[in-house]
C-alpha cells in the first residue's frame, strides 16, 4: 500500500511541476541572464473586452499585448533577471504570447549598461503580434518602462 501511494504522489507532483510552464534563460552577458516563464493562459476567471464586438482588446479592464484580436494561448507568467549575486523579478502583466514554440530567438533580448542604469530590452511575438517591452533596473530597484505594440517605438528603441 505504501509502495501504491509513493507512485502516486510521484505521478501526481510531476504532473503538477509540468502544468505547462516553460522557462527560457537567456545569456545577456557574462554577468547578466533572463529567465523567462510562459503559461498556458486560462481564460476561466476572465472578463473580456472586444472591439468592435469581435476583436479582444482588454482581459480584466487591461491592454492585451500579444494577440491579434483573439483570446490568448499564453501568458508570460514570470521574467527573473539575474545581475551577478542580485535578482530581479521584472514586472510582466499584461504580456501574453511571447514566443512561438520551444526556443526564442535571443537576439531579440539585449542589455545596455549606462552608468548606474541598467536597461533591458526584450521583443516578444508569437510570429503574429508583436510588441516590445523594456525594464529599468538601478541599485536593487527595477520599473518596466517601456511596453508597445507600436511599431514606431519598437523600430526606434529595440533597435535589434
Amino acid at each position: 500500500m505504501k509502495r501504491i501511494i509513493s507512485i502516486a504522489i510521484l505521478i501526481f507532483s510531476t504532473m503538477q511541476m509540468s502544468a505547462q510552464v516553460e522557462k527560457i534563460s537567456i545569456s545577456l552577458c557574462d554577468t547578466i541572464k533572463l529567465s523567462l516563464y510562459r503559461e498556458k493562459f486560462d481564460p476561466s476567471y476572465c472578463k473580456f473586452e472586444y472591439y468592435p464586438e469581435q476583436y479582444l482588446i482588454a482581459i480584466n479592464g487591461q491592454m492585451v499585448f500579444g494577440t491579434d484580436g483573439n483570446i490568448p494561448k499564453y501568458k508570460l507568467s514570470k521574467a527573473v533577471l539575474i545581475k551577478g549575486k542580485s535578482s530581479y523579478n521584472l514586472r510582466v502583466d499584461n504580456m501574453y504570447n511571447p514566443w512561438f514554440g520551444e526556443k526564442v530567438n535571443e537576439k531579440l533580448f539585449k542589455a545596455e549598461l549606462d552608468g548606474t542604469n541598467l536597461i533591458v530590452r526584450g521583443l516578444f511575438s508569437d510570429g503574429a503580434a508583436s510588441y516590445g517591452a523594456e525594464w529599468l533596473i538601478v541599485g536593487n530597484s527595477c520599473t518596466r518602462t517601456i511596453l508597445s505594440r507600436d511599431e514606431k517605438i519598437i523600430i526606434e528603441y529595440f533597435d535589434f
